[in-house]
């Protein structure tokens, strides 16, 4: 029998609750479908919308699990946030790079043409992704617009962002592949080690169209051709041993030096993936995108 009843009142504000879009379809590339799922809170929007947080999970650039960080990003939408976790083509799949960063902006600007459906603020717009989706949150937020990675879904609308997180991102493939590619044997080997990688940089056709590849889908080296200059928030695992921490350390200092406003997180011990989340890394990430979107 019970001796007391405890009182919790109502929530008619619905704060702290989101439904799930499990599956939109925002592009059909060559009758490829790509999906991804968005996250909506229940409570009343601001007049202006929500502010919106696009998510790439890491994928070594062939498929991205748009599903693996859905228990970690509902607290986006819990507090206030529409947050899209999206897809790309796959490399393993024949579709070269930039596909993957065609898709990445096509999704972006999907958002925006359906702002008003899903209460989104199209002028608050954050990437976020993890290692291969890090490297493509670090080009967008150098890329906002340009034509060349541009689409022809729904091209009346903008593709660049307010600002980037992005989370053991891979920002120099030159530095990442080091030595190995320097001849037969060592390219041999990198393609039975790496074989994600190798099709990304498209060794198969030598050594000269792989460094442009490199070149052309690192971040490092699309600074000085930037057309916007967001801010980033960078965060590392001091211990990475797929992604090493110089990756993001180096970059950091190149946007200093460059003038963009950056912010490095060193995750001490922390390896790839695993046990670099924790929840010192997600309050972070949202005080960061706090002082970036309101």
């Amino acid at each position: 029998m019970f001796n007391s009843m405890e009182e919790i009142p109502h929530n008619p504000q619905l704060t702290g609750s989101a439904s799930v879009l499990p599956e939109v379809t925002f592009a059909l590339p060559g009758g490829k479908p790509l999906a991804m799922t968005i996250l909506v809170p229940w409570a009343a929007a601001p007049a202006a919308g929500y502010p919106l947080l696009v998510f790439l999970q890491g994928s070594a650039w062939t498929d991205p699990n748009r599903n693996a960080e859905l228990p970690q990003l509902a607290q986006y939408a819990q507090q206030g946030m529409v947050v899209a976790s999206i897809t790309h083509r796959s490399v393993s799949d024949g579709f070269m790079p930039p596909a993957y960063l065609e898709d990445a902006k096509t999704a972006i600007r999907f958002l925006r043409h359906h702002a008003g459906d899903l209460n989104i603020d199209p002028h608050r717009v954050a990437f976020w992704g993890t290692s291969s989706g890090g490297n493509t949150a670090e080009l967008i937020g150098l890329t906002g617009d340009d034509p060349q990675y541009k689409t022809n879904d729904f091209p009346e609308e903008s593709d660049a962002v307010t600002c980037v997180v992005s989370c053991f991102g891979v920002a120099d493939l030159v530095a990442l592949t080091g030595s190995a590619l320097k001849n037969a044997a060592g390219t041999a080997a990198f393609r039975r080690q790496h074989p994600k990688v190798a099709a990304f940089i498209q060794v198969e056709q030598g050594m000269a169209h792989a460094e442009t590849v490199m070149r052309a889908m690192s971040p490092k080296y699309q600074v000085a051709h930037r057309t916007t200059s967001v801010p980033m928030l960078l965060m590392h695992g001091t211990a990475d041993t797929v992604v090493p921490f110089a990756q993001s350390e180096q970059f950091a200092a190149q946007l200093r030096e460059t003038g963009i406003a950056n912010e490095l997180v060193a995750v001490t011990g922390a390896d790839h993936e695993s046990d670099f989340w924790s929840p010192a890394v997600h309050q972070r990430i949202r005080t960061f995108l706090k002082q970036q979107l309101g």
